[in-house]
């Protein structure tokens, strides 16, 4: 995928996760394919921790109100 494209796809799904229009197990489903076919590059260390921290929502002890603290940055 176009590091572009892989851009504006993270940024659609925080977005639309933040909004209430994705559940928690469609932003994390999303993460694990990302996770799964993408190779992060050194200077992408923003990129990576956006999606792994929409990875990270499946855990349950992780609050909305940090996750979305996370995200919003």
């Amino acid at each position: 995928m176009a590091r572009s494209t892989l851009w504006q796809e993270t940024a659609e799904t925080i977005r639309a996760f933040l909004d209430g229009r994705l559940a928690r197990k469609e932003a994390e489903a999303w993460a694990v394919n990302v996770i799964a076919e993408e190779t992060f590059l050194s200077d992408e260390l923003i990129l990576e921790q956006a999606v792994l921290t929409l990875l990270e929502l499946q855990g349950p002890r992780v609050t909305f109100a940090k996750a979305q603290h996370d995200l919003e940055h």
